[in-house]
């Protein structure tokens, strides 16, 4: 997660995703939301099946686009 977090806020900062014309921004922050809160989880003890599916799939979503 907490590897899917850092490229998603790694895409934010990007020159080109904050340039180009497609999702890739997008998807990089819906993936950088979604994973905040399943690191959040996961750092309090507690794993969150939906956050963590969230950000695996936002995050998958984003590389498509890149």
């Amino acid at each position: 997660m907490s590897q899917n977090l850092a490229s998603a806020i790694d895409g934010m900062n990007s020159q080109s995703v904050l340039r180009d014309s497609d999702p890739a921004f997008i998807w990089a922050m819906e993936a950088r939301w979604a994973c905040a809160g399943a690191v959040g989880y996961l750092n309090g003890g507690t794993v969150d099946v939906e956050s963590v599916q969230k950000c695996d799939c936002f995050h998958q979503r984003y590389l498509s686009f890149r």
